[in-house]
């Protein structure tokens, strides 16, 4: 019989495939190993408000605003390759289009080239905030007072209408997605409430009360099922969306928490410790510490080399990627769409790299005799850029 799949060459263990992270600073940026969780080397010399990554995975972006300077930094090496000026910046985002950076400007939405290093368009939009990039789309979500103003960049910036969240102008927390950009939550620390909107309509559709707790920013679950908050303390709190009750607090730290991210491709919240200078990293499922380590110099904001900050990028959605069989007992196969050079990774639940594989085929077998019993997460990446993720089971 003819053979289906090519075998492909295998490493188990714990070789982690490279998981670079930046966090802002004041005097300096952090270089972060996110597998082995730790600070490896300081980046610049000066006050760094914001970081974000590119689309494709290859460049940091930050910036200081102080100097109305943004910083292009190579996500490998960390060395500033370049900078260029322009008009303040402040919240920038930049992993739904290449060479598109989105940045808040005084009392305007700011969108540079990166490759042109130039400003190419701007929209006035009283106060804003924070802004965010709906996943799969040509939307930026700015916030600003009590609102969120969703604008198209489809082709110049055009505002697509307003959402009313509250009477208070200073509920203006960021907007956090669904990983396929279908609903948006935002908080109203005002009301004590979570505002569930059906992201394609610009409706909020239901609420979450939250009292006695005024949440910051929430993480969103890899599959859309709970929230993750805090309200500036040492607990983190998961909701359960379906029945709007909070289930657990049990992740704990000594430390205040300024910010939730969950991580691109693991089941992973990791809460920065603004006052402490640390970061402390969680297991989604386990709810324990996997880790807690120094960073230093106030960080607030990460950026994950993965292309986004979100759990996948933009283009997961839309990429045929299979994984069978699911569940497995000895062997998975891997189908990809097209024959290019594809890196492999397979991690546990606790975001332990324990396979890495790189083939050009479109197909390919992995022996996980090896693995324990249990769910894990495999991601392909293709010009160090996340395609997608899928989880699966070792019986």
């Amino acid at each position: 019989m003819k053979q289906l799949f090519t075998l492909c060459l295998l490493a188990i263990g714990l070789n982690a495939y490279s998981q670079n992270m930046l966090s802002n600073g004041f005097g300096f940026m952090a270089a972060i190993n996110g597998n082995t969780y730790q600070k490896t080397s300081n980046v610049g010399s000066q006050n760094f408000q914001f970081v974000a990554g590119s689309n494709d995975g290859t460049r940091f972006y930050a910036v200081n605003f102080n100097t109305s300077t943004i910083f292009i930094i190579n996500s490998s090496t960390y060395a500033i390759a370049d900078s260029f000026t322009g008009p303040t910046a402040y919240y920038i985002t930049g992993y739904n289009e290449p060479n598109t950076l989105f940045a808040r400007g005084n009392k305007s939405l700011l969108r540079y080239n990166t490759s042109t290093k130039s400003l190419t368009d701007s929209l006035l939009i009283g106060n804003p905030w924070t802004v965010e990039e709906r996943p799969g789309t040509k939307e930026v979500w700015v916030t600003y007072d009590s609102m969120i103003n969703v604008v198209s960049y489809a082709s110049s910036l055009t505002s697509l209408g307003t959402i009313k969240i509250s009477n208070n102008q200073y509920d203006n927390e960021d907007v956090r997605f669904t990983p396929k950009g279908s609903t948006a939550y935002k908080v109203a620390k005002s009301k004590k409430k979570i505002y569930k909107i059906d992201a394609s309509a610009r409706t909020i559709i239901d609420s979450i009360d939250t009292a006695p707790y005024a949440f910051g920013p929430v993480a969103v679950s890899a599959d859309s099922s709970k929230l993750f908050a805090t309200n500036f303390g040492n607990k983190i709190y998961i909701i359960d969306v379906a029945t709007k009750v909070i289930t657990d607090s049990t992740m704990t730290s000594n430390k205040l928490m300024m910010r939730l991210y969950h991580h691109p491709t693991r089941a992973e919240i990791w809460a920065v410790h603004h006052f402490a200078d640390s970061v402390t990293v969680f297991n989604e499922t386990t709810k324990a510490a996997v880790a807690s380590f120094g960073i230093g110099s106030s960080p607030f904001y990460l950026a994950f080399a993965t292309a986004s900050n979100s759990i996948s990028n933009a283009h997961s959605s839309e990429y045929a990627l299979q994984v069978f069989p699911n569940p497995a007992t000895q062997s998975i196969t891997i189908s990809m769409p097209e024959s290019r050079l594809h890196d492999i990774q397979v991690y546990n639940t606790t975001g332990q790299q324990v396979a890495t594989v790189s083939t050009t085929n479109t197909k390919c077998n992995i022996d996980i005799s090896n693995l324990a019993s249990g769910n894990y997460y495999l991601s392909v990446i293709e010009n160090n850029e996340l395609k997608k993720t899928i989880a699966f089971t070792k019986k």
